[in-house]
């Protein structure tokens, strides 16, 4: 979702509001930290076995990771 609210206010808003692009810029950095966190200690978010976490959060915060969106 916070993705999601990023990308609105970053690209399709019709109006460009600093606010809500730096409020929720911010916390999509903060998650893609915890992530790389925990993703440093462990293979898959969830423990030694790839689950649903790591399929849902992919489309998202995988091709932000890998710069496919968003510049």
């Amino acid at each position: 979702y916070l993705g999601g609210g990023f990308g609105h206010f970053y690209v399709y808003a019709p109006e460009k509001f600093e606010y809500a692009i730096d409020r929720f810029a911010m916390e999509v950095k903060r998650q893609m930290d915890v992530l790389d966190r925990r993703l440093a200690v462990s293979e898959y978010l969830g423990g030694d076995a790839y689950t649903i976490a790591d399929i849902a959060v992919w489309p998202w915060y995988g091709g932000l990771a890998k710069g496919r969106i968003y510049n």
